[in-house]
């Protein structure tokens, strides 16, 4: 027989009609008689004359045609389009069929409009185009199927969330039932409760108004304000008597604004009497005040007679009438004065061995003596008042290395105030430490006292 695979394999990318007479030239190439195609049933069918004598000297004996007059063998080319044409068209279909899988109908839709072009121009033939047809029912159909799953989905989860929703409404978690009322609106066809979504939030809204009046209410318990208590008291009794959702946790409060409302009252009627004696108290400070500032201008009459205000609010005024006559006994004592600086002296250079802490000379000081004192030189007022006006006394003190006056004598000739001056001296009066060669010594200085 005539080895049909190999005469087809060169025209592999050629069309059917192109094949055929391919090989029936080729046929006639090798000595065959002139031959006519015919399509029979699907199949290209070539008929020849007579052809030459085999090796067996008829045809089919070993394979090889018959010799020239006997009929050559008929030859079947399979029909319709090329392998890559075919193996193209099933790879759209099958693009198409997993957009249809994937519930992409757009893109479905898309890609059966492409596959009927592709069709259409490689005039692909009945089959093909059957198929490719079939392509929007099938889309159709399926789009239909989803739809209607989507439904049942759409259904089941719309009950689901509602399910959810209303005991997070009631414990109050209204951030998540906020969030499940935005997913059960954006539910698409099939679900049951979407003219739930209103009334749903609606609910929120008004709990969450209870919630803040409860919320303010329980918060004015902590107030120590009559008018807070009260109303606070009204706003629990109101939702006691409406049997909301509070009504319980009301009806446990209201004892205790009962307790609280009966507290301040009580604490009214302290303060009232705290008042009567702070304004008693007031009133005292304020007549204190004006004696003492009396006192202060040196009006000692004036504040004598500001006792009598203190006397009527039931004050004792031993102590201030003391106080005034003492006040006034010093400002007697305060017109004397007293004015004190170290006699200076001509400063030398020290040149002899140093021990430190040793009494040294004033002249031989690094720097001069300076004394700081407080008024009148620290002196109380009796040794201002024993003090001769206009005198003067030489006060010789001892100085310590920090510049503390560790002792002291009055110089003969001159004014002698007393020991108390000298105490006044040790315990008031301060130098800067002195020193010599910048090692801190002892020293003595003589101070000038003037008396005015």
């Amino acid at each position: 027989m005539y080895n049909l695979a190999l005469a087809l394999r060169p025209y592999a990318n050629r069309s059917a009609e192109d094949e055929a007479m391919a090989l029936l030239r080729q046929s006639a190439d090798r000595g065959y008689a002139p031959a006519e195609a015919t399509l029979n049933g699907g199949q290209m069918v070539a008929q020849a004359g007579e052809g030459l004598p085999g090796n067996g000297g008829t045809g089919g004996g070993n394979g090889m045609p018959a010799a020239t007059g006997a009929a050559p063998p008929v030859l079947v080319v399979p029909a319709g389009p090329p392998a890559a044409i075919v193996k193209q068209f099933e790879a759209m279909l099958a693009d198409a069929n997993k957009a249809i899988a994937n519930k992409k109908y757009d893109n479905a839709r898309k890609a059966a409009e492409n596959l009927k072009s592709f069709v259409i121009h490689n005039n692909l033939g009945p089959e093909y185009t059957q198929r490719s047809d079939a392509l929007p029912d099938q889309i159709a159909t399926a789009e239909k199927n989803a739809a209607n799953e989507a439904f049942q989905a759409n259904l089941k989860q719309s009950n689901t969330l509602y399910a959810k929703i209303l005991p997070e409404i009631e414990k109050g978690d209204y951030a998540t039932a906020e969030q499940d009322i935005q997913a059960l609106d954006g539910i698409g066809e099939g679900s049951a409760h979407k003219d739930d979504v209103v009334v749903l939030r609606n609910r929120i809204q008004q709990y969450e108004a209870e919630d803040q009046r409860f919320a303010a209410a329980q918060a004015q318990l902590s107030s120590s304000d009559k008018a807070t208590l009260l109303n606070s008291k009204a706003v629990l009794d109101g939702m006691a008597a409406s049997g909301g959702r509070h009504a319980d946790q009301a009806r446990s409060l209201l004892p205790q604004v009962a307790a609280k409302i009966t507290a301040v009252e009580l604490k009214e009627k302290a303060d009232l009497a705290n008042a009567a004696a702070a304004d008693k108290k007031a009133k005292i400070t304020l007549a204190t005040a004006e004696v003492r500032r009396l006192e202060s201008a040196h009006d000692y009459s004036g504040a004598r007679a500001k006792l009598s205000d203190l006397q009527r609010l039931g004050e004792n005024t031993g102590g201030l009438s003391a106080e005034i006559e003492a006040a006034e006994k010093e400002y007697a004592n305060s017109l004397r004065s007293s004015s004190c600086a170290v006699i200076p002296v001509q400063h030398e250079k020290w040149t002899n061995p140093l021990v430190p802490g040793a009494e040294i000379n004033q002249v031989f000081l690094d720097d001069n003596l300076e004394l700081t004192a407080s008024a009148n030189c620290a002196f109380p007022a009796d040794v201002l008042q024993a003090a001769q006006p206009g005198s003067e006394a030489r006060l010789v003190v001892q100085i310590d290395s920090g510049g503390k006056v560790t002792d002291g004598r009055f110089l003969a000739g001159f004014a002698n105030p007393g020991f108390g001056a000298i105490a006044a001296a040790i315990n008031g009066w301060h130098f800067n430490p002195p020193k010599v060669n910048r090692k801190p010594v002892k020293t003595i200085a003589v101070v000038s006292i003037h008396f005015k």
